[in-house]
């Protein structure tokens, strides 16, 4: 607590300067003060923790760790979590119902609509009487002339069909993998599968908000959800997929609005990943072990450059 901003503020006071590179000069620490003792760890981790350790041992620790959770701030409407959150059980739902349908006939597209209307609807009724759930559901579903998200969604789905890719599973769990040279294991949860005869399979992750850059999945490492996915397929510990080291993609499904919908694969099933894979296994390892050895030196200082702008933990780090 005191490298918090109004402890330094007031010592600043006290000093009689005001001036931000003297604050800097004040507050400059050495990698030795965010040394703790090393944290005895030889559970799972989920991909978002990963995440959260990758972007900033700091902040990994003080959320996951340490438990230390930011204050809600109320906003008015629908959250972007709790609507993402919804959106997708809306397409488990109905992409599960889908597949069982598929073993009895074969329907045609306006079956298919038909059944993911009522599936929305019947996910949205219990908030009906909200008027912020009522502009959700015409979002989703569209009116006269202008089709919905999930009805433009299907359209490309559809699409995909035609071509030959079929869906095989959805909200596949995955525990236990095993990262090279690390005690720790990764968990997480793929949002869809789908298999080509020719093409291999390729798993999709659903996003409400924007999709990253192929540079920022590709080159950095706050991005690792595919890269863990594509992982946890090359090693065999998704349940419903052989090991595959080839013939095996990833990619993003956005889901912002009707003009922001789209598929973007990001890591092809026809080429190979193996190699990359391994690098990125490698430096994962390094990150985990360097945080569990008691290194949690946060990005200003383990980078020398600023911390995100909405990090809930900058004035606990101390970060200028």
């Amino acid at each position: 607590m005191q490298r918090a901003r109004w402890v330094r503020q007031s010592a600043l006071g006290i000093k009689g300067s005001c001036s931000i590179e003297g604050a800097k000069a004040f507050c400059l620490h050495g990698r030795s003060d965010f040394q703790i003792q090393p944290i005895a760890f030889a559970g799972s981790i989920s991909v978002s923790e990963l995440q959260a350790a990758l972007l900033c041992p700091t902040r990994y620790y003080f959320r996951h760790i340490l438990g230390l959770e930011a204050l809600a701030e109320f906003e008015p409407g629908l959250q972007p979590l709790e609507r993402g959150k919804k959106i997708h059980s809306i397409l488990a739902c109905f992409v599960l119902r889908t597949i069982e349908r598929l073993k009895e006939s074969e329907p045609n597209f306006e079956d298919l609509a038909g059944l993911l209307r009522e599936t929305i609807t019947g996910a949205l009724r219990p908030f009906q009487s909200e008027a912020v759930w009522q502009v959700e559901l015409e979002r989703l579903t569209g009116k006269p002339g202008a089709p919905g998200l999930l009805l433009k969604w299907l359209d490309r789905e559809w699409e995909r069909m035609l071509d030959g890719w079929s869906w095989m599973a959805v909200e596949l769990p995955f525990d236990g993998l095993q990262i090279e040279g690390c005690v720790a294991r990764l968990k997480g949860r793929l949002d869809r599968i789908d298999s080509h005869p020719q093409l291999g399979l390729i798993c999709w992750d659903y996003k409400t908000g924007r999709i990253p850059g192929k540079t920022e999945v590709m080159d950095e490492n706050d991005q690792p959800q595919l890269k863990a996915y594509l992982l946890a397929l090359s090693k065999g510990n998704v349940a419903v997929a052989q090991k595959a080291d080839d013939g095996c993609g990833a990619g993003y499904i956005e889901l912002r609005s009707p003009a922001d919908m789209k598929h973007q694969i990001m890591f092809d099933p026809a080429e190979q990943h193996g190699d990359f894979l391994r690098d990125w296994e490698r430096g994962v390892s390094a990150s985990l072990n360097s945080i569990f050895a008691g290194n949690i030196s946060p990005l200003w200082i383990r980078e020398d450059r600023p911390c995100e702008e909405r990090c809930e933990y900058k004035d606990i780090c101390g970060s200028p």
